[in-house]
């Protein structure tokens, strides 16, 4: 027998969990994100965990799920996901090569591919005394956000910012208009 504070209870714990997206229908129905990673520096098996950990976390708070996975975004079955390729380059590769020097990586909406040039993580985390998880969960979800998000969106702030100077200690949110447009492109093409 549930009583009438028990069901308010139950009420109020179903009702915040929907609006986060934890209930369970909520989070079957949360637009999903499979990257597939393509390692060619030898990413630290730890660092990377933790920084796709971290990346993961700031999509998760905007309603949006992220899975990690090997192979090729082409060659991914249909299966309801957004499936984009993430490329851990080496620094001879010459798209890190022909990069602005200050970039630490560079992605499209429109090739759904995001290059991560890991080098300059490491320099900028082992100038600025940051963790490099961290600053590799940073770059993840920045570019991540670059392919979910119109062309030419960085921000004054936050995660789309396009400048990075100083430590960094967690991964920023996305503005609220830039979380709206990544859950409203993902409902459109799926």
């Amino acid at each position: 027998m549930v009583t009438h504070a028990g069901r308010a209870a139950v009420i109020a714990l179903v009702g915040m969990a929907a609006i986060d997206g934890r209930a369970e229908a909520g989070t079957a129905a949360r637009p999903r994100v499979a990257l597939h990673v393509t390692d060619q520096v030898s990413v630290p098996a730890g660092m990377l965990r933790q920084s796709q950990t971290g990346a993961t976390k700031v999509y998760g708070r905007i309603g949006v799920a992220v899975e990690w996975t090997t192979g090729s975004a082409a060659l991914a079955p249909r299966d309801g996901a957004l499936h984009l390729d993430v490329i851990f380059l080496t620094d001879d590769a010459p798209a890190y090569r022909e990069s602005d020097p200050t970039c630490f990586g560079k992605a499209s909406p429109v090739t759904g591919r995001a290059y991560i040039f890991f080098g300059r993580v490491l320099a900028h985390a082992r100038a600025t005394t940051s963790d490099p998880a961290q600053v590799l969960a940073v770059v993840l979800a920045h570019e991540l956000g670059h392919m979910l998000l119109p062309e030419y969106s960085h921000s004054g702030a936050g995660l789309m910012r396009a400048r990075w100077y100083g430590p960094i200690f967690d991964v920023p949110p996305f503005t609220r208009a830039q979380a709206a447009t990544i859950r409203s492109q993902l409902s459109a093409n799926h």
